[in-house]
């Protein structure tokens, strides 16, 4: 019966209308191109993978979603510490489930001192989230294009693991570049 529900959520949705018999081929390039924009969207929308069975984590992802305030314009900034084991991991992928939907596209980086020992790393990891921002545009070597991409969207950038605050401006930039 599951599937029958399904069936009818996704008959309810409605689509773009095409009339084939035109034969106007900028029009079906202008569809196809419009569908593949939405999905790519969509797609950079996807949740960060989180153990099914989770306790304890509700009151938490409450009291931190009040303090980021997403539906405000501003920028935040949040920073998760503590001892290794003690959810850190768990409650930022969480939090990003949770609020994924308020923002265009998502940018989840782990193990961030672990991967950016050397500056080719570093770059390595701002064509990560380039690509992640830009919906698979090809990425830009420098911290300069996130500049570029970061325009007129809302953006979710989740950095873990950071152990020098230099790796995160060579990361993301200046925070000046996030406009409210």
């Amino acid at each position: 019966m599951c599937w029958r529900k399904a069936m009818e959520k996704a008959g309810a949705i409605v689509g773009w209308p095409f009339d084939k018999s035109e034969s106007d081929i900028e029009a079906e390039a202008w569809l196809i191109e419009s569908l593949v924009k939405r999905v790519l969207t969509e797609l950079a929308k996807t949740p960060v993978g989180l153990d099914t069975y989770i306790v304890g984590l509700d009151t938490r992802l409450e009291t931190l979603t009040s303090l980021l305030d997403v539906r405000s314009n501003g920028i935040r900034v949040l920073r998760l510490y503590g001892m290794g084991g003690v959810g850190k991991t768990t409650l930022a992928k969480a939090l990003c489930n949770k609020i994924i939907g308020h923002f265009d596209c998502l940018s989840f980086i782990s193990k961030v001192r672990e991967n950016s020992a050397k500056d080719a790393d570093l770059v390595s990891l701002q064509n990560k989230i380039i690509h992640d921002l830009s919906s698979g545009k090809s990425p830009v070597y420098s911290a300069g294009a996130i500049k570029e991409v970061l325009q007129e969207k809302r953006v979710l950038i989740v950095l873990y693991d950071v152990d020098n605050i230099s790796k995160l401006e060579a990361l993301i930039g200046r925070r000046e570049w996030f406009s409210e």
